[in-house]
């Protein structure tokens, strides 16, 4: 695959003024604005990037800031005692017990396997097998251990958690591990209650992995994920990525979503996401996405019809339980999406990188539209590219305070906002860079009005389009900035902002684009300042 360099979570280059040594020469640049980029249309390839990345992962301790939190580390459940392994060979499966007393009960039938558990118990799972399966029932938490397994189950999930409790699916360091799924799910479960008798309802079976309880997946081997029939890593509940974890998940056209939870918390690892369904999402979260850390690329690539539906609140504090909001309503059309977040997206740190090739698609989404953020990016870069539809969609508030938030679009808005009124997109720092080159009325950023835009801080660079309403930007905006109007950006061509003889902001876009409205604000620009672009 090829590597992604740094350059392409900058869908718009910006540059300081360089010396004929080639360093770095700040002093024509009054706002000091120092950021590099590509000038041609490679800038915005996205490909899956699965070399590691160096980062560490250091055990949460402190129970009484968080026990939620706290509990989703395995080095914190206590002792595994009771230690069973699992080897698959084609249709035969082997099995030990470490201490067998009768707690635990492991069924086969030709490659499935069936467990019944009253006790905790790590379970390691290795081997290889076209046509088995992994089913567990369990009264405790428990930690189900990957150590070189390839496992497909042609009629239904690889890995079947039928428990609530806690899920700690660990990849042995060192191992890989293949899972996969059927076209077809033919299994019917029946659930029974307490006496033995038929509830009339069925146990789910949502994807290539599947859990009714938490997933908290964490070690240093690579876990590929091949879904054709339904989702690919799905948990009723949440879903906690750590650090050092190497995840590529990948849905065909047959099948659904990536990744699918009730939340999602990414805290680091490197993790590929894909999907080729024509309602596919890379993550689908009925609630909040938080990003801490880690290079997260998502690509999909399926075509939908493009409709989509409204929006929901979250304490972000550690990502346990209770950071969790379901939003008011959810989105009900044929679409495929990089990111769908029933409620709020989260960016403090890391790499996120999302492609949406189909038609209808929108790269990032939120339904989120209460009096906060609907997306907020603290930290870290954030690159969306959508070929048909938003890059950065909101029902709310989008927020930027730090990192970069950078939208590309070719056939709709870059960036829009629903908020409906000031603040719908608010930048204090970090940059912010909407280009769509959809021409009107589709936007660089997209809020309705003009004067819903504020800027305290940063770098905001919008083009393309125009607004709706407005001739400024909000009165709560105290950062100086340049508003124009019909130009031309030539693709690799250099432009520069002054106010008088002083540079504040150079930048190249790497597409061209005809812009209806262009917006520039830099670090040291002030209001009632006159400027030109050159």
């Amino acid at each position: 695959m090829k590597k992604i360099l740094f350059y392409a979570l900058l869908p718009l280059a910006l540059f300081s003024c360089s010396g004929d040594d080639g360093s770095i020469d700040t002093s024509a640049l009054t706002g000091g604005v120092s950021l590099t980029g590509g000038t041609s249309a490679e800038a915005l390839t996205i490909e899956f990037d699965e070399s590691a990345l160096e980062e560490t992962d250091d055990v949460f301790t402190d129970e009484a800031s968080d026990a939620d939190l706290y509990e989703d580390y395995v080095e914190n459940a206590g002792e595994f005692k009771n230690i069973v392994r699992i080897t698959w060979d084609g249709s035969s499966v082997s099995c030990s017990q470490s201490n067998d007393d009768g707690d635990i009960v492991v069924t086969t039938s030709g490659g499935d396997v069936t467990v019944n558990a009253s006790k905790k118990a790590q379970y390691i799972l290795s081997g290889n097998s076209s046509d088995g399966s992994f089913k567990i029932y369990s009264d405790k938490k428990f930690q189900l251990t990957l150590d070189g397994l390839t496992l497909t189950n042609p009629t239904g999930a690889a890995i079947n958690s039928q428990t609530k409790k806690r899920m700690y699916l660990v990849v042995a360091d060192g191992s890989v591990n293949t899972l996969g799924d059927g076209s077809s799910y033919t299994a019917s479960v029946p659930v029974l209650d307490d006496e033995g008798n038929a509830t009339g309802e069925y146990e789910d079976e949502k994807g290539v992995v599947f859990s009714e309880g938490q997933i908290i997946l964490s070690g240093a081997g690579k876990l590929s994920i091949n879904a054709v029939g339904k989702n690919g890593l799905v948990s009723d509940q949440y879903l906690r990525i750590r650090p050092l974890t190497r995840l590529t998940v990948s849905a065909s056209s047959t099948a659904s979503n990536a990744l699918k939870a009730d939340s999602v918390l990414i805290m680091g690892g490197v993790v590929n996401l894909g999907t080729a369904s024509a309602d596919g999402k890379g993550i689908q979260s009925e609630t909040d996405v938080i990003i801490t850390g880690g290079r997260t690329t998502v690509i999909t690539t399926g075509s939908g019809d493009g409709s989509s539906g409204g929006g929901g609140g979250m304490n972000p504090g550690g990502g346990g339980p209770g950071w969790r909001t379901r939003a008011a309503s959810s989105s009900s059309g044929n679409a495929p999406k990089g990111i769908k977040a029933g409620a709020r997206i989260r960016v403090t740190d890391g790499t996120l990188r999302v492609r949406c090739d189909g038609a209808g698609g929108e790269g990032i989404e939120s339904k989120y539209s209460g009096s906060d953020a609907a997306i907020l990016v603290s930290g870290g870069d954030v690159l969306s590219y959508a070929k048909q539809d938003d890059a950065v969609n909101a029902a709310g508030m989008i927020l930027v305070t730090g990192g970069t938030l950078a939208a590309y679009a070719t056939g709709n808005d870059a960036v829009d906002s629903n908020y409906g009124r000031t603040g719908a997109v608010t930048v204090t720092g970090g940059t912010v860079i909407g280009i769509s080159s959809a021409g009107s009325p589709e936007e660089g950023i997209d809020c309705d009005n003009m004067s819903y835009i504020t800027v305290r801080g940063g770098t905001l660079i919008c083009l393309g389009g125009s607004q709706n309403g407005g001739s400024s930007l909000s009165s709560a905006t105290t950062q100086g900035y340049y508003i124009g109007s019909n130009q031309a950006f030539v693709s690799g061509t250099t432009y520069t902002l002054y106010s008088g003889s002083s540079a504040f902001l150079r930048f190249s876009s790497p597409i061209s684009v005809n812009s209806a409205l262009t917006i520039l604000s830099a670090p040291g620009m002030t209001l009632g300042t006159s400027y030109s672009l050159q």
